[in-house]
């Protein structure tokens, strides 16, 4: 009786028991699946599909996603800001979507089916096209993910 007295004192102590390392990363990833649905953007120099080294860690997250949830997938957009000519523009949009998409898939595994992509010149700014900074925010690749 002594014995399972002490187990059933040890079993019942109020020791605050902390979360799994696993519920955290849930957790981070559930704010991350909610930001690309309402979509995220990565911004490029004019007349540039080179990603910055410094999206890395959002595509690596992207990737980290999309390769555990099968039935979800990424919807890329490039864009350009409005300088230039439109075939140039169209271009170039394609490109920084096919960029995104390329390192996705060849960098971080992902399926190809889980991405696609698109470029629609400068049809969808979100800024004025007037100033320098305007102008900077129209450069980019939109990501929006999407459940098949």
């Amino acid at each position: 009786m002594l014995i399972s007295s002490v187990f059933l004192v040890a079993c019942t102590s109020t020791k605050q028991v902390t979360q799994p390392a696993q519920a955290t990363v849930v957790n981070k990833n559930q704010k991350f699946i909610d930001e690309l649905k309402k979509g995220a953007s990565l911004y490029f120099n004019k007349s540039s599909a080179e990603i910055d080294p410094k999206y890395n860690i959002y595509l690596s997250t992207a990737a980290e996603v999309l390769k555990g949830n099968p039935h979800f997938v990424l919807a890329l957009q490039g864009n350009t800001d409005s300088s230039g000519k439109a075939a140039t523009n169209n271009r170039v949009s394609a490109a920084r979507a096919n960029s995104v998409r390329s390192q996705l898939v060849t960098q971080y595994g992902v399926s190809p089916d889980q991405v696609t992509a698109e470029g629609v010149g400068s049809a969808n700014p979100i800024a004025s096209n007037d100033t320098a900074d305007g102008r900077a925010l129209n450069r980019r690749v939109t990501a929006t993910l999407k459940i098949r």
